[in-house]
């Protein structure tokens, strides 16, 4: 038969085609059946849990953990293109690394992964389905991690490791995304840099006196002054006449802590300063200080950040938490008597009331000049010093940022030249310098000449943060694709690399480049591979794939920068970093997060807008880590501005709040970074070790299922101890004070004796110190209604909502749907109520301890906080523990505890009250006894006379004394009998020291006596505590949330506190409970694009939230929401399937590899140039013949 010339083509180019199949076949199983995914978790889209977990050994000295640790991300956590399948990645330590002593407790983090795995094994039901470990050695594994299959992978080559952990959860895969790294990065080069600027100043100090109305509530007294252009630094003072008692002995006593004096009269003053600052006010700078501890002065310093207009304001809310001329010394030594202003003034105020503050402000002249070089990326050790030379003259320095914010100041007036040391330094955009200010802090009539001189190092390249960035991007775009993430060197495409591509079959490639090192030689060795779909270079093409796909526009934060470990100390003094380990980092967990999120991971480091704005968090943390100083309102503002500037460049700025998760330890980042972004969007915080990181970000992915470990979450009842209710009887009834419910002749009657209890479904509360009825009562006695930030009255004010209907009826009778009254002892188990909850309560560190080891949903704590001792409490316990922690003998101790019940009215059989109350003839049921007040009332209060059932019928005189100091004049006798409740329970002075809360069991002893929390969320109305062991303890004993302030909290905390339960009830997540709340009681500090500037007198609202803001805590009930209401059965983990592919990826077990392609040998290579080459021959015949015709 004869061929046609066109059929040669045909059968040339069909033996072609068949040759290539030949050497690369691809075969594509049919794919096995999955179950329906949860849609009310944290995953960008619903996810099904997975029976596995893959543990990779933590190495605090290279990066090959962190390389496997990314490697392994597709691998946990995938998509289908409909949901996502998942299961734990934990860095292991294994118990022991460190020393058992006290000092390494913070180091030896086992414990989180030890109770985290007894919850995943529980809802495993005792057996893993697959069980991964990599560079494990097996013997540290417990022995209760049964699974069916356990696979150990051991590499400490990054590109091998990651090359076995693909192919141990892929048979094939079409795609691959590959990311270019090192195995060891270069140290920059020419690291050091130095340089000094010089300059002159003169000029005097510029004093200004201004008379301030006094204002009453949060209603703000301004008064206007002007900062001249020569000034650049301001001090403003706020007093008033008065007198402080200041006997040494007073600080001796337990509840006036560190007390400077028992003002008379007291007046809480609060003070802000503001510049006009882009054609706005800008708020610089607040003081709160507490009149009863810190006596009437009130201090706020400021960098003038411009000159032109400032104001001061004034606010008169009781609140908690250096000589001048206006303060005179005398009757005894060592000014024990102190008179603020003349003697008449200050009993002017005493006899008729304080009418006006006196603001003193001073204002330094100085200069402001630019420092010439620019922090390298990985700026270290900066260090600022400045001289000059007149010894006579004092000077003082600040340091300004990128973002025009005061990094920080110093002004030493003893010393004879001043210095800075900033351990990290961001870089600067284009145009941008820092900046150092030089000031005089007295008269300079003759020019100074000074000199700052300025030295830093680079300790890491860029090339080396690009490579890291583009393993973490490369892990969370392998994520969402469902592909394996493999490593190349820039210059070499390792062979295990490119086998592995051939193994799995590969087709597509995602190049991870950033900073575009890889060389053409590598492109083109992986080209014979497979095709290159995309090639990444730029950080916003890469955070646009990930974010494409995924539709999300959460934002993920972290830092290459060596995590910095801390020591368990109980000084304060002692809270700051231990040092860095080279090779211990939290990107990956960040990473791990942030392919939950569907998002890409921002690195702070990486990118000048970010790294300018962290400087300032990390630095002020690192100095400031025992939460004493609250963060400076401008550089929050200015900070958080630069940070959101950033987010709208990038595209992750779209309407309504963002979540931002923020993964590092607190002295890589700092708490101020979680906090700032409030209000603006939903943030949250994961700190510890990056071991603690893994576990915390895990709990909260697998809360929907883990919180059924919780006994309370099942429908069995929980026996809990609940606490003890009593009230006062007649003082004079000699006859009740003799029966066996008021022992040791008190007259505090026990109603309910303190025992165990059944509940369903309980949340535990404890309350100690907090608000009670503030606004129905407590705002007569102080002349003022307490308003929040956003303009509402709580216990006033109609809601309009279903939930608050009767949250009123039980305080003052009133029903229909109001905001509720400042009343947290109250209106948080009414909200719990709501929710589904049943409501368990004790104050007693013994009984609160074994409540939450029984199982409890959540717990709600407003105990006095101290961020000594690891972070500790002021427990409820008998007067006699209190008394022997002063050294007196146990027996003697007893004794006087009984003893002293009598006069103080003390139960001494009372230890576990459900509620704390003011100690002068406070009852459970009548807690708000005492008042804040300066009428000697003292006597009278401990014989039960001014008890509303004595014989004065409370009279004109106060039922009790708190505190000396009082909000109303010493000789305004007359008034209502509801004016003598103050709102406060168990604030400070008297009432602290008399009752029997005291500071006891340091955060060590909670930490041994803690079980398993079961994913247990914690909400503190305390101070100090967060970021201190005592959060670090609970975290690793399950809590999956805690909500605690790393600085001091004033008593207005307590109304976003009641309201938590209220927020869940109705179907909120954590973050936007936590962001809406912080921001109704505390400052904004940034604002959306076009939203006007409000500012806000309270400084002290700063509670953080540590967890993903996702997260939805879970509640029994849907009676006003079903969105944080699920039940077990929701979230069941895929079956045991040996044969399950989704797409390649088989999660229990790969067997073979089916699409496994080969290279092309000589011979094959030989015979495909032929062909090719009779191809062409052919097609050049035919086109010839076809053009000769």
């Amino acid at each position: 038969m004869k061929i046609k010339k066109h059929d040669v083509l045909k059968i040339t180019i069909a033996l072609f085609i068949l040759f290539i199949l030949q050497i690369s076949t691809t075969i594509v199983p049919a794919e096995t059946g999955t179950i329906e995914g949860f849609d009310k978790g944290i995953p960008w889209q619903p996810f099904i849990p997975l029976k596995r977990v893959t543990f990779v050994e933590f190495d605090k000295e290279s990066y090959i953990d962190d390389y496997a640790y990314l490697a392994s991300i597709p691998g946990s956590v995938f998509s289908d293109g409909e949901k996502l399948f998942a299961n734990p990645l934990l860095f292991f330590q294994p118990d022991g690394t460190y020393p058992d002593t006290e000092k390494y407790l913070y180091l030896n983090d086992y414990n989180g992964t030890h109770f985290l795995m007894e919850d995943w094994m529980g809802y495993c039901n005792g057996r893993l389905d697959k069980l991964t470990a990599i560079n494990v050695d097996k013997d540290n594994l417990e022995d209760d991690w049964n699974s069916k299959d356990t696979v150990f992978i051991n590499s400490n080559d990054p590109f091998d490791v990651a090359s076995k952990i693909a192919l141990n959860d892929w048979s094939y895969a079409n795609n691959a995304v590959i990311a270019v790294i090192e195995e060891n990065y270069e140290k920059p080069d020419n690291a050091t840099t130095a340089g000094t600027v010089e300059g002159k100043l003169t000029g005097e100090i510029g004093e200004e006196k201004i008379k301030v109305k006094r204002p009453f509530g949060i209603a703000s007294e301004y008064e206007y002054f002007t900062i001249e252009g020569q000034y650049k630094y301001v001090k403003v003072e706020l007093w008033y006449p008065s007198f402080v008692i200041n006997f040494g002995i007073v600080n001796k006593f337990p509840g006036f802590g560190k007390a400077e004096g028992i003002t008379l009269p007291s007046v809480d003053p609060d003070l802000q300063i503001f510049c006009r600052y882009e054609d706005n006010w800008l708020e610089t700078s607040t003081s709160s200080e507490m009149t009863i501890s810190k006596g009437p002065l009130e201090k706020c310093f400021s960098y003038v950040y411009k000159s032109g207009d400032w104001r001061i304001g004034v606010t008169n809310m009781p609140t908690e938490g250096g000589d001048s001329d206006f303060i005179n010394y005398g009757l005894f030594e060592k000014g024990r008597f102190i008179t603020y202003g003349t003697f008449a003034e200050a009993l002017k105020n005493l006899l008729f009331g304080v009418k006006e503050f006196n603001a003193y402000i001073t204002k330094y002249p100085g200069v402001e000049i630019e420092i010439p070089d620019t922090p390298p990326f990985g700026c270290r050790d900066a260090t600022f010093k400045l001289t000059w030379n007149n010894k006579n003259i004092k000077l003082g320095l600040t340091i300004i940022g990128p973002s025009g914010e005061e990094i920080d100041s110093v002004f030493d007036e003893d010393a004879d030249s001043q210095e800075i040391k900033i351990q990290k330094l961001g870089e600067c955009l284009d145009g941008e310098h820092l900046r150092a200010v030089v000031y005089a802090l007295n008269d300079v009539s003759l020019p100074v000449d000074f000199t700052v001189e300025y030295s830093w190092q680079q300790n890491i390249t860029k090339k080396q943060a690009d490579m890291t960035a583009s393993a973490c991007e490369g892990a969370i775009l392998g994520s969402t694709i469902n592909a394996p993430l493999l490593y190349v060197k820039s210059d070499e495409a390792p062979k295990i690399t490119v086998d592995t591509l051939y193994k799995l079959g590969v087709n597509q490639i995602y190049l991870v480049d950033l900073g575009g090192y890889l060389k053409q030689e590598v492109i083109n060795d992986l080209s014979a591979v497979a095709s290159i779909n995309k090639h990444y270079k730029s950080y916003k093409d890469v955070y646009n794939a990930i974010t494409e796909k995924t539709g999300s526009n959460d934002v993920v934060f972290s830092t290459i920068d060596p995590w910095s470990y801390w020591y368990y100390e109980e000084d304060i003094s002692l809270l700051k970093p231990a040092g860095e380990y080279a090779g211990a980092f939290h990107f990956g967990p960040a990473s791990y997060a942030a392919a939950y999120h569907g998002t890409p991971l921002l690195l702070v480091d990486n990118h000048p807008e970010l790294s300018g704005a962290v400087t300032w968090h990390a630095d002020f943390w690192i100095k400031h880590g025992n939460g004493y100083t609250t963060p400076p309102i401008a550089c929050m503002f200015l900070t958080g501005t630069r940070v959101y500037d950033f987010l709208r460049e990038y595209g992750f700025d779209k309407e309504g709040p963002e979540s931002i998760l923020t993964v590092a330890d607190q002295y890589d980042i700092g708490p101020t970074w979680t906090r700032v972004f409030a209000g603006v969007a939903n943030p949250g915080g994961i700190i510890g070790t990056p071991v603690d990181a893994t576990n915390h970000i895990t709990r909260c992915i697998f809360y929907p299922a883990l919180i059924f470990e919780n006994p309370a979450a099942q429908e069995e009842k929980v026996t809990l101890i609940n606490g003890s209710k009593s009230e006062r009887v007649n003082p004079l009834n000699i006859v009740a004070r003799l029966l066996p419910s008021t022992p040791g002749l008190s007259n505090l009657k026990i109603i309910r004796e303190s025992g165990y209890e059944e509940y369903i479904h309980p949340v535990l509360h404890t309350y100690g110190c907090y608000l009670y009825r503030f606004n129905e009562m407590g705002s007569k006695y102080w002349g003022v209604t307490y308003q929040t930030r956003t303009g509402h009255t709580p216990g006033k004010d109609i809601s309009g909502q279903e939930i608050d209907e009767g949250v009123l009826l039980k305080s003052s009778g009133k029903a229909g749907s109001f905001l509720p009254d400042l009343d947290d002892s109250e209106v948080a188990p009414f909200y719990a109520s709501k929710a589904g909850y049943s409501n368990a309560f004790s104050t007693n560190y013994d009984a609160t301890i074994d409540n939450l080891n029984q199982g409890v949903i959540s717990w709600y704590m407003v105990l006095h906080g101290d961020s000594g001792k690891g972070g500790q409490l002021s427990w409820w316990q008998p007067m006699s523990e209190t008394l022997k922690q002063y050294g007196i003998p146990s027996n003697l101790a007893d004794f006087l505890g009984k003893l002293l019940g009598m006069p103080l009215g003390a139960n001494p059989e009372e230890e576990n009250p459900w509620r704390g109350y003011d100690m002068l003839w406070g009852s459970t049921e009548e807690p708000d006894s005492a008042t804040l007040d300066s009428e000697i009332g003292i006597i009278l209060g401990w014989l039960g006379l001014a008890n509303k059932d004595g014989p004065l019928n409370g009279g004109f005189i106060k039922p009790g004394l708190d505190i000396l100091p009082s909000n109303i004049p010493f000789l305004k006798f007359l008034g209502n009998r509801e004016n003598y409740h103050d709102g406060l329970i168990g604030p400070y002075g008297l009432t602290a020291m008399l009752i029997k809360f005291s500071y006891s069991h340091p955060a060590k002893e909670v930490d041994s006596q803690l079980k398993n929390l079961h994913s247990m969320d914690f909400h503190a109305g305390s101070c100090l505590i967060g970021t201190k062991y005592i959060q670090i303890a609970l975290m690793r004993h399950g809590s999956v949330l805690q909500e605690a302030d790393p600085w001091p909290t004033s008593y207005w905390g307590g109304y976003s506190f009641e309201m938590i339960p209220r927020e869940y009830a109705l179907g909120k997540t954590a973050g936007e409970t936590y962001a809406e709340g912080i921001t109704t009681i505390g400052i904004k500090y940034i604002f959306e694009k076009n939203e006007e500037r409000t500012w806000w007198w309270d400084g002290a609202e700063n509670v953080v939230l540590f967890t993903d803001p996702d997260l939805r805590i879970w509640t029994p009930s849907s009676e006003y929401s079903d969105k944080n209401n699920w039940e077990s059965k929701d979230i069941k983990p895929q079956p045991y399937d040996e044969e399950l592919s989704i797409n390649g990826h088989m999660p229990f077990g790969v067997s073979n590899y089916p699409n496994e392609k080969h290279p092309m040998s000589l011979l094959e290579q030989y015979y495909l140039v032929i062909i090719a080459l009779i191809i062409v021959i052919v097609v050049v015949l035919l086109i010839s013949r076809k053009k000769n015709n």
